[in-house]
């Protein structure tokens, strides 16, 4: 099995797998680095982060846990841009409203106390 950092919906994930792969082979006598994890993890990124790659590379991530600390970050800016550009339904009118809320309190809209 090949683990991809493009396969995993979230960072989570991505790096809750890694971590486990690599605990069982640093438990089965293998040296795992650093270099290993970055490698793994940038050789893995998704076309579209190929950029991101670059500055990260040229940010100086010497550690894995650097990258993850930047992109940790970036996936909750994109969480949060995403969350503030959802559309709300449009305003429902108020006496439609009223209405509805009269019906429900007289019974008439199929609910019974």
């Amino acid at each position: 099995m090949s683990l991809r950092f493009q396969d995993f919906e979230t960072l989570a994930e991505f790096h809750f797998a890694l971590s486990r792969v690599v605990y069982q082979l640093r438990l089965c006598g293998e040296e795992v680095t650093d270099n290993d994890c970055l490698f793994k993890t940038y050789s893995t990124f998704h076309p579209e982060d190929l950029l991101s790659k670059h500055i990260y590379i040229e940010r100086g991530s010497t550690t894995y846990n650097d990258l993850i600390s930047c992109l940790t970050v970036i996936e909750n800016d994109k969480v949060l841009k995403k969350s503030s550009e959802m559309k709300y339904p449009e305003e429902i009118d108020q006496d439609e409203s009223k209405a509805a809320v009269s019906n429900a309190i007289d019974g008439q809209a199929g609910l019974s106390i």
